[in-house]
């Protein structure tokens, strides 16, 4: 009965079991956070629908500052004029073009009709990142 007592072999099992138990739990534990973290959209390079409307209101304030510089010295001819506006606004496209780019996106603004008195502007906005696609052609007013 004492030799039974004295044998710790069985406790050192036991041990050892309780070991690769916890081991196998923080194993299980860390490949799950692992999946899930795979798994979850990127928020920082995902386009929400505020980001949408923020770079169509910013294009939309840039027409109207080409049409304002544009305008702004009288003594110029019509075609110098529309020249300027039009720089102006492939300015601001290559400009747009290179940040999305940095976020590997593709923006593209397009100037479909500039009328005579440059009063309106019809042009399109197309963005494509590889996951959302937008494509809007809208008319904005100016004075």
């Amino acid at each position: 009965m004492a030799d039974v007592i004295s044998n710790e072999d069985g406790q050192m099992m036991l041990l050892t079991g309780l070991l690769v138990v916890i081991g196998v739990v923080v194993y299980t534990t860390l490949l799950n956070n692992i999946i899930l973290t795979a798994n979850m959209p990127s928020t920082g390079l995902d386009i929400s629908k505020q980001e949408i409307r923020d770079l169509r209101s910013l294009t939309e304030s840039d027409i109207k500052k080409a049409a304002y510089y544009s305008n702004k010295n009288l003594s110029l001819t019509e075609t110098k004029k529309n020249n300027y506006f039009i720089d102006y606004i492939n300015s601001y496209n290559s400009t747009l073009e290179k940040m999305y780019s940095a976020r590997g996106a593709s923006v593209e603004v397009v100037l479909n009709n500039v009328t005579a008195n440059r009063a309106t502007t019809n042009l399109t906005i197309k963005y494509s990142d590889g996951k959302v696609k937008y494509d809007d052609t809208f008319l904005v007013y100016y004075p």
